[in-house]
């Protein structure tokens, strides 16, 4: 159990010895999204520490700005920017409580509210370079 490395020569190295929901690997660094929170490593597993206490993390994004953001099973959502120190609890206009979800357009982070109402688009991560019509539309929105 736990999160492997497979390098091209065929080696396998075991990283962590939890199990995680998500990861995000940045570099030298892994992003680990687990039952408890989120950890960073380095893509060797060295230097593991825990940066925040988040129950069943399922989604972690870094936005083109270096923001991190995170979103656990129940949709809290937290973010860290690039030259902060710790995570910050995201609230729109709604209260704390509200779920949302993180997606990923175009290096951006887009919160979605359980409440919205108005469409947004998806999915997230089409090339600019491959336009559909999907992407066409949300071009023209803009």
């Amino acid at each position: 159990d736990g999160v492997f490395r497979l390098s091209p020569d065929g080696t396998v190295k075991q990283l962590t010895t939890t199990n995680s929901m998500t990861l995000l690997v940045d570099g030298n660094h892994l992003y680990s999204g687990e039952a408890n929170g989120i950890y960073q490593s380095g893509t060797d597993g060295g230097n593991r520490q825990k940066l925040l206490t988040l129950e069943n993390v399922q989604k972690i994004v870094k936005d083109r700005e270096c923001t991190l953001w995170a979103q656990s099973l129940y949709g809290a959502v937290w973010y860290k920017k690039a030259d902060a120190t710790s995570f910050q609890r995201y609230q729109s206009g709604e209260t704390a409580e509200t779920m949302q979800t993180v997606v990923s357009v175009g290096g951006q982070a887009v919160i979605v509210s359980a409440e919205s109402t108005e469409p947004f688009p998806y999915p997230a991560g089409i090339p600019p370079q491959c336009p559909t019509p999907a992407s066409r539309r949300y071009a023209a929105m803009r």
